[in-house]
């Protein structure tokens, strides 16, 4: 029950940002189908990127880079010490830690946009907030929905369980 509420309360969150969103249903099959055979687990295989990839990351609310994904976008994408959110060298942060779902959500949906109106580069999401923000997949991946609808946008295999039409209906 308790994530039937969650789920719910977070879809009219969702429905409230979008409201100028077109409604109409996905084919959710087809759509887990071909993301499973493309995704990454982007920390794991990236080791470098090409000039028009991007490195999505989950930062925490001082833009302090120490570890795990930001610490590898630091070491490795051009991530700056400071900058919580946004683009980053060849990366891009999204505040995950210190944050609450709701500003999680807001930052998540500003990235959409973003990548929404830079169609030319491929942005390949870490499984943000799961690691040392202490967040799980059940809780963050809801969040980024719109980004299916997204061609450029690479989620992380650890959120596509959350985001087939059983978890939703």
């Amino acid at each position: 029950m308790k994530k039937l509420l969650s789920v719910l309360m977070l879809s009219l969150v969702m429905m409230a940002c979008n409201k100028d969103e077109d409604s109409t249903m996905f084919d959710w099959d087809k759509i887990v189908a071909e993301m499973e055979t493309t995704e990454l687990s982007a920390m794991d295989v990236l080791k470098s990127l090409r000039d028009n990839e991007v490195f999505v990351f989950g930062s925490n609310v001082h833009g302090n880079h120490n570890g795990g994904a930001a610490g590898y976008a630091l070491a490795h994408f051009g991530a700056i010490n400071g900058q919580a959110e946004g683009l980053q060298g060849k990366s891009y942060a999204i505040p995950t830690d210190g944050v609450s779902e709701k500003e999680l959500y807001t930052s998540i949906c500003r990235f959409c946009e973003f990548a929404a109106q830079h169609p030319e580069q491929t942005f390949y999401v870490t499984a943000i907030g799961c690691g040392n923000a202490g967040h799980s997949p059940y809780n963050v991946a809801p969040m980024f929905r719109q980004a299916i609808r997204l061609k450029n946008v690479k989620l992380p295999i650890e959120f596509w369980d959350f985001l087939s039409a059983d978890y939703f209906f």
